[in-house]
């Protein structure tokens, strides 16, 4: 099995690797049929839920954690053992002889073999049959020779071979049959109680050896990767949480049993389907934070990004193992139920809700490693992300003019007549003609860059655009010199610079209004998402500090600024 697992696993990555992007680029007409959603369209439920948690993330961890805590708990009572299944049996001939068996009070027989030298005779088993004999347990020993080297006695007794009874039997026949060979030998034991015993006794070392196995596994993949302790031991605690919750409710479902095949199957295949979950979801969110995005907003990101492939997926493979639920043996009922439950708990309530509250909450020390262990681990460069395709810069020959790098702020117009209206924040455009992001924050820039954006997104030619000269729109106003643009002109109620407390403010309530889904939209803030109202709140936000002034009603639901006329 585990053979077959990783040449199918390593077939499917070569596939995935080399057959599929020949195959993608020639089925692009039916893939790209009907209506294709891009990431940039609208805020989507992810990225509202992404949001809320990231303004709520002590509540929801701990009502989570909680959650599977309790679910975890009946596991300390779980009992490891092997069943023979006389349920899925009963319609057969063997569960039909088996039962007769056992209703007539022979349930297991059990060979004890006493090797002896060819030389010597039988071993002389009187005292053990004459002991056995007084055993109510035991039905009837008999001993057996076959005239070379070896003596058995076939014990039978009333103990079916798949309860823990058995087990101590198989112990106390081992102990008395070993005082009977001289020198100490070792009784060799054989039947159905005696194997089943070795298995027990087998898989539970294996359990243990797979374990470290899976563990040290975890930890070298998920430092080389991530090279983090933090997310090293989260990840690895994140899996044992799940794991453990699926186990629990195993254990309250079947009355505190289990077959002993079963954790070895599910253990395995559960921490490999949560390592894929942990990778897809962490490698997102450690990609926005290298490239500059801050923490919160890095975790949402990803969070927002991967969480609709993750529940898609583990919705596939919990269907997928769910299935085995309808087969008739019982081991393999138990495996199904315990990775589709693991699946659903990991793709869900740990890494929808569990993880991204605590690397929200934990901050920049998630990516914490020391020192001497990051000079041992070679450098894994991340890309940035990026949310849109780069469009190539066009072409401009010598006499086509660069776009002009607009200021921080410029005089709006007015949209019907034409009248500067107040002051509004914008970007500056890069290098490349493009609207870089500042502190995080998306584009918020006035109609003319839009257009110019606009423009080269499309592929035609930038128009030029004049300086802005002529005054500073934080000092007095100054004379508009030949050739400037109009926007440049002096307003007569601008004169006096806007207060400080109005300049810092004003990008934080942009921010907050524009750029939190997460926060509860107030009815102002509602109103502000309008883009005449907002332009209109930006405005009042930067007025000028004379008290005298007053905003008229204007049709196109804006204010000019004019000078309040005292009575006489």
């Amino acid at each position: 099995m585990a053979v077959a697992a990783a040449v199918t696993t390593g077939v499917t990555a070569a596939l995935a690797t080399t057959l599929l992007p020949v195959l993608l680029p020639r089925l692009d007409g039916f893939l790209s049929a009907g209506r294709v959603r891009r990431p940039g369209d609208a805020r989507t439920s992810w990225e509202r839920w992404a949001r809320h948690l990231m303004c709520h993330p002590w509540p929801y961890l701990g009502g989570a954690m909680a959650v599977l805590v309790l679910m975890a708990v009946p596991v300390v009572g779980l009992r490891l053992g092997v069943d023979l299944d006389r349920a899925s049996l009963a319609h057969s001939e063997v569960g039909v002889g088996l039962a007769q068996m056992e209703r007539d009070g022979l349930a297991n027989v059990t060979l004890l073999a006493l090797p002896h030298a060819a030389g010597q005779g039988p071993v002389d088993t009187t005292d053990l049959t004459e002991a056995l004999a007084g055993d109510p347990r035991v039905v009837t020993p008999m001993a057996l020779d076959n005239g070379r080297d070896l003596t058995v006695v076939a014990v039978v007794d009333r103990i079916p071979a798949d309860r823990p009874a058995a087990g101590a039997l198989l112990n106390d026949l081992r102990r008395r049959a070993g005082r009977t060979l001289p020198g100490g030998q070792e009784v060799l034991c054989a039947g159905q109680a005696a194997d089943l015993a070795d298995l027990q006794q087998a898989m539970r070392a294996a359990l243990w050896q797979v374990a470290v196995l899976v563990l040290a596994g975890t930890f070298v993949l998920m430092l080389v990767v991530f090279r983090s302790l933090v997310l090293l031991v989260k990840a690895i605690a994140m899996n044992l949480l799940s794991t453990g919750a699926a186990f629990g409710l195993l254990s309250w479902f079947t009355g505190h049993t289990a077959n002993v095949v079963v954790p070895l199957m599910a253990v395995t295949l559960v921490f490999g389907l949560s390592l894929d979950y942990e990778v897809f979801l962490v490698h997102r969110i450690t990609e926005h934070y290298r490239a500059g995005t801050a923490c919160r907003e890095a975790v949402a990101r990803g969070l927002s990004g991967t969480a609709q492939p993750i529940t898609l997926a583990a919705a596939t493979m919990s269907v997928v193992f769910a299935g085995l639920l309808a087969t008739g043996r019982q081991e393999l009922r138990q495996v199904g139920f315990l990775v589709a439950v693991a699946v659903l708990l990991d793709a869900t309530v740990i890494r929808l809700v569990v993880v991204p509250a605590l690397m929200q909450l934990l901050g920049h020390r998630n990516w914490w490693l020391p020192a001497p262990l990051a000079r041992l681990l070679p450098p894994v460069p991340t890309p940035a992300p990026s949310s849109a395709p780069r469009v190539p810069r066009p072409s401009r020959t010598e006499k086509d003019p660069a776009p002009t790098v607009l200021s921080h702020r410029e005089e709006t117009r007015s949209v019907h007549e034409q009248h500067p209206v107040g002051i509004a924040h914008i970007t500056d455009l890069d290098g490349q003609g493009r609207l870089p992001a500042h502190r995080g924050c998306p584009d918020r820039t006035g109609d003319r860059v839009r257009h110019a954006e606009h423009d080269h997104r499309h592929g035609e030619q930038l128009p030029p655009r004049p300086v802005l000269q002529g005054r500073d729109p934080h000092g007095p106003p100054d004379q508009l010199q030949p050739g400037a643009h109009p926007a440049a002109a002096p307003h007569p109620n601008h004169g006096d610079p806007p207060p400080d407390r109005m300049l810092r403010r004003q990008p934080a309530v942009a921010q907050r209004h524009f750029h939190d889904p997460g926060h509860r939209a107030s009815r102002l803030q509602r109103r502000l998402r309008r883009p005449r109202l907002r332009e209109h709140h930006l405005v009042r936000r930067q007025r000028a500090p004379d008290r005298n002034l007053h905003r008229a009603p204007h049709p196109t639901f804006r204010h000019r600024l004019q000078p309040r006329q005292r009575p006489a």
